[in-house]
């Protein structure tokens, strides 16, 4: 017989070998009562009664191994609670008797006399917690099956040299009966896993396949994943199209701060943290988390302070291609095995599948949306285009019929203003001049629409000629007069002298009437307008400044359009039709410049012409 400290005698006699009827009958109950079971938990209390008839014990216990090699769990317990050894717990193998026995495959003896608890805690930590219970015996046999080490049965006793050889004898005869148990116990346990895993598989690939988007079926994954593995916390991400990271698409269970849906994950930052999307699918290390640094491994540390212990992580491919990650994370410390492991796996295989068809469904969605936003804008821009097509004929037709009746207009009211007769009185004079600067008013508003449609046209025609500026400039000052004198403005003009230019006189004197009507439309009272005109190296610049509160920023780049006016400068209730400043910039284009808009000091408007000093031939 071997012991572990060779602290009892062998008796090798043929009378210590032989059992007693009694004995035997006793095996015989044992036998037939662990047989007729599946699970020695179902028996154990009746199983540990009977034992208690040939070995007195004050406690009896069977431990099996963990998946990992390192731990055991104690799997069936009776007798007097023995401080931290409780059926279900997990502890290490290293330190313990169960050790000792993994490592001989014999029974080990132990007896512990008084006062050398201390010594004994030390050769074998694991038997602490019993010693200050007061045990102060243990016998352990293996429990085998075939060939194999199934697990341990103990026997324990608050007695001094408690177990004898006999006793030895009988309690290996019993582990026999209990390995053949637990062999098939485990046997019947994988068969049911399996069954269990090969059915969730099937309802998962069948779920996965129902939809085109994972999103679809997202609840019902999680749902029959859990009823299978322990899952606290879920994270699916997918890779992003930079393929340097992932993102965090379906976040299900715990939170964990700074860690949720659309969280971007650089690859680099998941190595930092231990995870490898290269491997296969696998359970973290223990410890992982628990002693994560949440400087180096600020992913895992964070999972960590948020309740979880445990986790599974597996990168997902199709094709080769890295689709995404998945894992799984526990409150329980060593929460998975190597069959949930095995079933993980498997259940990583299907969802990279329906990550890889999310994809390409989303990929064929929105190539359908932006070839739908193609067509809807082709369609607008041809809407657009038969408005403007139809808003110029207008403008065309309306402009030249009422080009004519003004011109009518203009041209008896000179007639009578010349007063021949001399039966108008002043008062009536007064009243002629009135209608007439009316109606040069609106003669220079339809130039303006006829200005626009032949410009959009191709047909503005330039009359160039050679002019003074200021000359003409002070023209435009004595024509705009009348108006200022009514808002109570005035108008300040810098000029050269004897500035010849070359441009169509009149346009330019139209164009230059606009700037001013403009700035006295939104320049408060009692105002300054300034107009200058000089000459910059080859170009002629003629700029109307005023002291209003000048353009928004946000509408300066539309100011020239047709029709932008006071809805964005805030003076919408005053009259005009907003073509003043397209046809200015008709007419400096026409001529080989531009017109822009800048602010003063203070924060008026600058409206510019800019115009070649000498028009090129062919203008």
């Amino acid at each position: 017989m071997a012991t572990l400290f060779n602290n009892i005698e062998e008796s090798g006699t043929a009378d210590a070998a032989e059992l007693t009827v009694r004995e035997l009958t006793v095996l015989n109950e044992i036998a037939t009562v662990v047989n007729s079971a599946t699970d020695i938990g179902d028996v154990y209390s009746t199983f540990s009664a009977l034992v208690a008839d040939v070995i007195e014990w004050d406690g009896i216990m069977v431990s099996i191994p963990c998946d990992d090699g390192r731990n055991f769990m104690i799997r069936v317990r009776e007798g007097s609670a023995v401080l931290g050894r409780e059926p279900g717990e997990i502890y290490e193998i290293q330190g313990s008797l169960y050790e000792e026995v993994l490592r001989t495959r014999e029974t080990q003896i132990i007896s512990v006399e008084e006062g050398q608890t201390a010594e004994w805690a030390l050769k074998i930590p694991g038997i602490r917690g019993p010693l200050l219970t007061g045990v102060r015996s243990w016998m352990a046999t293996p429990l085998t099956s075939q060939g194999n080490l199934l697990g341990v049965m103990y026997l324990q006793s608050y007695e001094t040299d408690a177990f004898s050889f006999r006793d030895r004898l009988i309690f290996e005869r019993i582990g026999t009966f209990v390995g053949s148990t637990i062999e098939r116990f485990n046997s019947y346990e994988k068969l049911k896993h399996d069954d269990l895993h090969a059915r969730s598989l099937l309802k998962i690939g069948r779920l996965l396949l129902s939809a085109r988007d994972l999103g679809v079926v997202i609840e019902q994954f999680v749902q029959e994943l859990r009823s299978v593995i322990d899952v606290d916390r879920l994270t699916i991400a997918v890779a992003h199209p930079d393929g340097e990271s992932v993102v965090d698409r379906y976040v299900h269970g715990v939170p964990v701060a700074g860690y949720s849906v659309n969280n971007v994950i650089p690859l680099d930052a998941l190595g930092t943290n231990g995870l490898n999307v290269d491997s296969p699918a696998y359970i973290l290390p223990d410890g992982a988390l628990s002693e994560s640094d949440s400087v180096t491994s600020p992913g895992l540390h964070a999972n960590y302070v948020a309740g979880l212990k445990s986790a599974m992580f597996a990168g997902l491919r199709s094709d080769g291609r890295l689709v995404g990650t998945l894992n799984v994370k526990s409150k329980k410390e060593q929460a998975y095995t190597k069959s949930d492991l095995e079933y993980f796996e498997r259940v990583a295989d299907h969802l990279a599948a329906s990550i890889d068809r999310t994809l390409a469904h989303e990929s064929e969605i929105e190539m359908n949306r932006a070839a739908q936003e193609r067509i809807e804008a082709q369609q607008e821009s041809l809407r657009v285009v038969d408005v403007i097509q139809a808003k110029e004929r207008l403008l065309s037709s309306a402009s030249h019929e009422l080009r004519t009746p003004l011109t009518g207009i203009l041209a008896f009211v000179d007639l009578l203003a010349r007063n021949r007769s001399g039966n108008l009185t002043e008062k009536e004079l007064r009243y002629l001049s009135i209608v007439r600067r009316n109606a040069e008013d609106l003669s220079g508003k339809v130039n303006a629409l006829i200005a626009h449609a032949a410009r959009d046209a191709g047909e503005l025609n330039l009359d160039p000629e050679t002019f003074d500026l200021s000359t003409m400039l002070r023209e435009a000052v004595t024509d705009a007069t009348p108006k200022l004198a009514e808002l109570g403005q005035s108008i300040a003009l810098e000029a050269p002298e004897e500035l010849d230019v070359t441009g169509d006189r009149r346009q330019l004197l139209v164009a230059i009437a606009h700037l001013i009507d403009n700035a006295t439309r939104y320049a408060p009272s009692d105002s300054v307008i300034k107009i200058t005109g000089n000459q910059i190296e080859q170009n002629l610049e003629i700029s109307v400044s005023d002291q209003g509160t000048g353009i928004p920023v946000a509408h300066e780049s539309d100011i020239f359009d047709p029709f932008e006016r006071g809805d964005l400068t805030g003076m919408a209730g005053r009259p005009g039709a907003g073509l003043g400043l397209t046809y200015v910039r008709a007419v400096a284009v026409g001529h080989g410049g531009d017109a822009n808009y800048g602010r003063t000091a203070d924060g008026g408007a600058r409206f510019t012409i800019c115009i070649p000093m000498r028009p090129e031939p062919d203008r």
